[in-house]
């Protein structure tokens, strides 16, 4: 299964650094959820305690379906899918930088911009060259009629 695949390669890339007895990992969208939920899985069988996995969403506007003060003091592991410009991810860092995080590390399973630099510091699964996207405006135009 996929999942499986993910959640061990990603156990193997996180399992070094974590290292805080309140482990939060915040998760985009449902799918990076199951992903989360199944490497936290694997990290309390590595030894780390009863970590905590958080739903969030909402692109331009990050929002977590937990309460604030869970990520007071916590190492927070940010986990998407895919880093493009790293807008996204840097914005749900800091959102867990603002909520008095100990420690925000981001992850992501694909990188396509060449590791950029953000707010925190962040790793990836794996690297590939950027999709080219055209605004959606441009897209409709190109359409056509039927």
């Amino acid at each position: 299964e996929l999942i499986d695949l993910i959640a061990e390669r990603a156990e193997d890339h996180l399992v070094r650094s974590v290292n805080s007895r309140k482990l939060v990992i915040v998760c985009l969208g449902r799918a990076m959820h199951q992903c989360g939920t199944k490497i936290a899985a694997r990290l309390v069988d590595k030894g780390v305690h009863d970590p905590h996995v958080i739903l969030a969403h909402d692109f331009y506007s990050p929002t977590f379906i937990c309460n604030p003060k869970e990520l007071i003091k916590a190492d927070v592991i940010v986990l998407v899918d895919v880093v493009h410009t790293g807008g996204l991810l840097d914005r749900l860092m800091s959102v867990c930088i603002e909520c008095g995080a100990r420690r925000v590390r981001g992850f992501s399973l694909i990188d396509q911009s060449e590791h950029r630099p953000l707010c925190a510091e962040w790793d990836a699964l794996w690297s590939e060259p950027r999709d080219f996207r055209i605004p959606l405006s441009q897209f409709l135009d190109q359409a056509p009629e039927d």
